[in-house]
């Protein structure tokens, strides 16, 4: 086959790959024939497919499961932990409004009957005022009528 003098480092590199490639089958099946023979199908079986996983996991920049896994218990915790904080924290509030309101409903009855008795006390101010206001109208008059008749 004819080559480019510019592309011939390329190819030879390429030939390489092929040749370890094809050898590399060749002992995976080798390989795989021991462990049958050793460990039986089915155990052989699992190893290759975790083997398998391990490489694809590797090529493609994947974690492995165990990691994964881990990860996810991890963040699972976490965000429990922070629920149940914000769960805590909402009781807490819940309790704080319930004794806010119970106090203002109190010094609300308090402020209402102060009220009250504020209004009250301001009608005595008032009638107190009248009576005393006719009073002084009726000395007023008692002491002209004095003043006139000379006592």
């Amino acid at each position: 086959m004819y080559v480019k003098k510019a592309d011939l480092v390329s190819i030879k590199e390429m030939t390489n790959n092929y040749k370890d490639l094809r050898q590399a089958s060749l002992d995976l099946g080798h390989e795989t024939a021991v462990l049958i023979k050793t460990h039986g199908v089915e155990v052989a079986g699992q190893i290759v497919r975790n083997s398998f996983d391990r490489a694809k996991r590797n090529y493609l920049g994947m974690k492995p499961q165990s990691a994964i896994m881990r990860n996810m218990r991890i963040s699972r915790d976490k965000w429990k932990s922070k629920a149940l904080a914000r769960q805590d924290a909402s009781e807490k509030d819940r309790v704080k409004i319930r004794d806010m309101k119970k106090s203002r409903g109190k010094w609300k009855n308090k402020a209402i009957k102060a009220q009250k008795k504020v209004e009250e006390l301001q009608k005595k101010v008032v009638d107190a005022e009248k009576k005393i206001s006719k009073i002084e109208k009726n000395d007023s008059g008692k002491k002209k009528l004095y003043r006139e008749r000379g006592i």
